[in-house]
């Protein structure tokens, strides 16, 4: 059942990449998630005014247990690319430009739009992923 409900996410974060208008970094941090970045909140600083602690966000890097910055994969195509190459080392990876709109694919991951080069490589990065699962 598990992998049926994040298969469902990730139909519906394909489907906000290809609708969205710009990158962000929620959409970062989802397909950070997706691909084995873990989130931890860390509660360690106090508010001076307030004495209540402050919540924030630390990334685990997938390949290793050291504190990362999630890159700026819809907002950056050289970000997007890489994590392409991760995902889908042996695969090949396209990105074109036709009448307004930006077509990419990863492998198997079909053609996919999106408003900019590096939503759409995103959402074919993530169609691609939840196929080799």
């Amino acid at each position: 059942m598990k992998k049926k409900k994040r298969f469902f996410m990730a139909n519906d974060l394909i489907q906000e990449l290809q609708e969205a208008t710009e990158g962000t970094r929620k959409l970062d941090a989802a397909i950070a998630l997706l691909v084995g970045w873990k989130r931890q909140v860390d509660t360690t600083r106090i508010d001076r005014k307030t004495g209540q602690p402050v919540k924030r966000s630390i990334w685990i890097v997938p390949s290793s247990n050291d504190v990362g910055k999630v890159p700026f994969f819809t907002t950056s195509l050289d970000a997007a690319y890489e994590l392409a190459r991760e995902v889908a080392p042996e695969d090949a990876i396209g990105v074109s430009f036709v009448a307004g709109v930006f077509t990419a694919t990863v492998g198997s991951s079909g053609y996919v739009h999106g408003s900019t080069s590096a939503l759409a490589l995103c959402a074919a990065i993530v169609a691609v992923k939840t196929r080799s699962e």
